[in-house]
This record gives C-alpha cells, structure tokens and sequence, in this order.
C-alpha cells in the first residue's frame, strides 16, 4: 500500500510544485520507488512540466474522471524523463494524474466520485503517491478531499509570517478533519523552508524554527537558478543538476521525510 503526502500550504509561493516536482524525480531515480504524482492545482504547473515527454499525446484530466466522464486508467500518464541533455526520454518509474485551470469551477454543485475512492483502487500500485494542493486562502471542498485521501502532510514555507502562520492554520485544519472522523489516519510529517538565501535575518528564523519545531523542521531548499532551469527542462534536479548543492538539499529533506514514514 503507498505512503501518501500532500505537499499544501494555504499561501502562494511556497515551494508546493517544486518540492513535488524534485522529491517524486529523487524518490524514483535515487530510491527505486515507484511513485504516482497528483496534481491537485487547477493552475496544472505540475501537470505541464511532467507532460513534456509523454507516452499519450492528450490524456484525461483528474476532474475528467471525478465526473465519470473518463475510466482512472486512461488518466494515469506514464512521465518521460531525460537523464541527460539530449538523451532519449524514458520512463523511469514516475505516473502522474493530471489537471487543468478548469478543474476547481467545474466541480462546483456536480455529483463527483471522491478522491479518496480513486485513490484507494489504485494505491496498491505504488510506493508513494504525492498529492500537489493548490493555494487557497480558505480550506474547500477539494481539499478537504484530499487530506481525506492522504496519510501524511508536508508543509512548504517561504520565510516569512504569513507562510509559518498557514502552518498553524493547517494544524488547526487537521484537528478538525480527525474530530469530524473523516481520517483519523492523517498527520503532519513538518514544514521546510524554500527559496532561502541566507542573509542574517533568515538564518535567524532557520534557528528559531529549529528551536520551536524541532523533529517537525525538516530542511531548507537554498535559491539556486538550477531549480528554475530544471523546471523549464521538466528534468528534476537529480537528473539536471545531480551533484549541486540544492540538490542535496532537496535529498536532506526527503531523507528526514522518509524516517518518519517508513519507520
């Protein structure tokens, strides 16, 4: 049965898209895992950089087959990578479920199969599905079927107030779904930071933070223009840029987040 992790905070900006994008490429490439991506974002950034090579040239939407306009496995799209420039495309373990910027308004007062149910017929499939959630500044339906769907949240944050304060809010979330017995099975793994460049008053916070979170702090992503340049090429730091620093990064933090659910 998969490990399930959705990577949501509530502010923009946070690192949700990248994160997903470069822990699913680690987790397949570095672990052998075979790894299902679910772009829950009706923005579909996700979607786009994992379409670039792929086996299908058009493919069902996620809210396509929510609607029962189109059967699961006809939506599940077999991801292309290079492992390097030039190199012919391959699979390398990676499905993903994609969406599209429709998605959230055509849900809305239309009978819907949940998430969670979708989830479960294909999750034996897999060893780790990871859910991309989208920015909302208030908790909706789709999201409240996806933490219904999921084991285990990441939280992504930028540094600043606002992002570390939607991790209390996403806190008090989860609290809520557990009370109202929609999944009792749900947890918080932590929160890392993304985008840090490492003036005083960040390496302030990264401290503080530790202190306060402690297990709960998982990491920091460093700006680096490779993680930009990766997601252009739609090829993952550990095929773009393997040996470079915030690809460690990015290992450091799956690393904690495999400790936690694989104990």
């Amino acid at each position: 049965m998969a490990i399930k992790i959705a990577m949501y905070n509530q502010k923009g900006g946070a690192g949700k898209t990248s994160g997903t994008f470069q822990l699913v490429g680690l987790l397949a490439n570095e672990h052998n895992k075979k790894v299902l991506a679910v772009d829950i974002d009706p923005q579909g950034n996700l979607t786009k950089m994992f379409s670039s090579y792929t086996t299908k040239e058009s493919f069902p939407l996620l809210v396509d087959v929510l609607e029962n306009r189109a059967d699961l496995n006809e939506a599940i799209l077999q991801v292309l990578f290079q492992s390097r420039a030039n190199a012919k495309p391959k699979y390398y373990n990676v499905d993903l479920i994609g969406t599209g910027k429709h998605f959230t308004e055509s849900l809305v007062n239309k009978e819907v199969t949940c998430l969670d149910e979708i989830i479960k017929g294909i999750e034996d499939r897999y060893d780790y599905i990871i859910f991309d959630c989208p920015t909302q500044s208030e908790i909706s339906l789709l999201m409240v079927q996806t933490l219904i769907a999921t084991n285990y949240i990441v939280c992504p944050c930028s540094l600043d107030t606002d992002s570390t304060d939607g991790y209390g809010a996403l806190l008090d979330t989860v609290t809520n779904i557990k009370v109202e017995g929609y999944n009792n099975n749900l947890s918080v793994i932590g929160m890392f930071y993304s985008g840090v460049g490492r003036c005083a008053y960040e390496n302030w916070l990264i401290e503080t933070t530790q202190e306060a979170f402690g297990e709960q702090y998982l990491g920091s992503i460093r700006i680096s223009k490779d993680v930009k340049e990766s997601r252009h090429y739609s090829r993952p730091l550990t095929w773009y840029k393997k040996n470079s620093d915030v690809t460690n990064d990015y290992r450091f933090l799956l690393d904690n987040i495999m400790k936690i659910v694989e104990k």
